[in-house]
C-alpha cells in the first residue's frame, strides 16, 4: 500500500489547485487538513476557510506536500477541501480490490489528533455506517475545536466507543486518583483535575471543606451537617482555577469515584468546560441526579466520555 494522497482545493471563485502529499502518513494529513487554524465559524454559522493565504501558508508550514497537475492514480486517499464550506470536505480510502469507491465526510478524520499514524485508517472507515455521526463530530463540529484522540467508533452498551490515545486519559485520571485521596471524607474520597488544551494541569480539586473552614471530626460524621459543608472536587477544581486567575474555557475536567451531580454539571456549563471525563459507572442513588446532569451537558454542547473498567477505551456518552 502506498502512502500518498491527492489534495484537491476548491477556492472561493471556483477554481481548483491540486496537490500530492509526499510519503508519509495520509492519516496524519487528513486530520491536520481538518483540524487546521485557518478553518473559521461565518457569520451565517458555516465554517469556511475565507483566507487563502493563510491556508496555503499552514500546509507549506505543516505538510509535505507539492503541487500538480494531475491525480496520482496510485494514491490511497483523494481528498476534497471546499475552503467555503467545511461541510462539504471530504475523503476518499482506496478501495480494496473489486469494492466500489466510498465517500466520507472531512469530519470522520476529526478524532485523529495525536499526530501518529493511524495503521488502517481506511479500514476502520469502512467499518463505520455513518462516519460523520460515529466519529462524533459531523457537521456540528468546530474544526478550531480539540475533539478526543483518534477514535473506533463502534457501538457500545452505553454510548459510542472512543478507543483514543488512552494513555494520556489513564495519567490524568491517576492524577485525580491522587487528589482524591487528599480529602478527608472518611466515606468517600473524589478528586477533579482540569486540564487545558495543551495538556497542561490548570487547578486541582477534592471533596472538602471550604478554605479556613474546620475540618473536625465530627461535622464529616454527620452526613446531614457534612453535606451542607462539603465542596464538590469539579466545584474545588474549579473555584481553585478561578482563585489563581486561569481561565477553564474549553479545558476538560477528570473526575475520580463519582459521577457528576446536578450542581457541579452547572458549574462546568457555566465556567466553559467543554469535556467532561469520568470513571464511574452511574447506578444507585446517583442515577437521579445524573439524569439532571446529563440532559444539561448534553444541551450545553459539553461532551461526557467514561473511561472502560479495564481502562482501554473511552465511552461517549450520548
Amino acid at each position: 500500500m502506498g502512502t500518498s494522497a491527492n489534495i484537491e482545493f476548491k477556492l472561493h471563485d471556483g477554481s481548483t489547485r491540486l496537490f500530492l502529499s509526499k510519503p508519509g502518513c495520509p492519516g496524519e494529513t487528513g486530520f491536520r487538513l481538518s483540524s487546521a487554524d485557518f478553518w473559521k465559524r461565518s457569520s451565517s454559522g458555516t465554517v469556511e476557510a475565507p483566507d487563502e493565504k493563510a491556508v496555503f501558508d499552514y500546509i507549506a508550514e505543516n505538510l509535505h506536500i507539492s503541487k500538480i497537475s494531475e491525480k496520482d492514480t496510485g494514491c490511497d486517499y483523494d481528498y476534497y477541501i471546499d475552503l467555503t464550506d467545511f461541510a462539504k470536505c471530504t475523503f476518499s480510502p482506496l478501495p480494496k480490490s473489486g469494492e466500489p469507491v466510498k465517500t466520507y465526510p472531512l469530519t470522520a478524520l476529526c478524532a485523529c489528533s495525536d499526530g501518529k499514524c493511524n495503521d488502517d485508517v481506511a479500514g476502520m472507515i469502512r467499518e463505520l455506517s455513518d462516519s460523520s455521526r460515529a466519529c462524533g463530530c459531523g457537521q456540528k463540529h468546530r474544526p478550531d475545536s480539540d475533539i478526543p484522540a483518534r477514535s473506533s467508533c463502534t457501538s457500545g452498551s452505553t454510548g459510542k466507543d472512543y478507543s483514543s490515545n488512552i494513555k494520556w486519559a489513564v495519567r490524568y485520571f491517576e492524577i485525580a486518583e491522587l487528589v482524591s485521596s487528599w480529602s478527608k471524607d472518611p466515606s468517600t474520597k473524589v478528586g477533579a483535575i482540569i486540564v487545558g488544551d495543551k495538556g497542561q494541569i490548570i487547578a486541582q480539586g477534592y471533596n472538602g471543606f471550604p478554605r479556613g473552614v474546620e475540618d473536625l471530626e465530627e461535622r464529616y460524621n454527620h452526613r446531614e451537617t457534612k453535606y451542607k459543608f462539603v465542596v464538590h472536587a469539579e466545584m474545588n477544581a474549579i473555584l481553585n482555577a478561578l482563585y489563581n486567575g486561569s481561565s477553564v474555557a474549553g479545558a476538560s475536567i477528570y473526575i475520580h469515584n463519582l459521577p457528576v451531580c446536578q450542581e457541579c454539571a452547572k458549574a462546568i456549563i457555566q465556567s466553559g468546560i467543554s469535556k467532561v471525563f469520568i470513571d464511574t459507572e452511574i447506578e444507585g442513588k446517583w442515577l437521579d441526579a445524573w439524569q439532571f446532569s446529563k440532559v444539561m451537558l448534553r444541551e450545553a454542547g459539553v461532551q461526557v466520555f467514561l473511561l472502560s473498567e479495564d481502562k482501554t477505551r473511552l465511552i461517549h456518552l450520548d
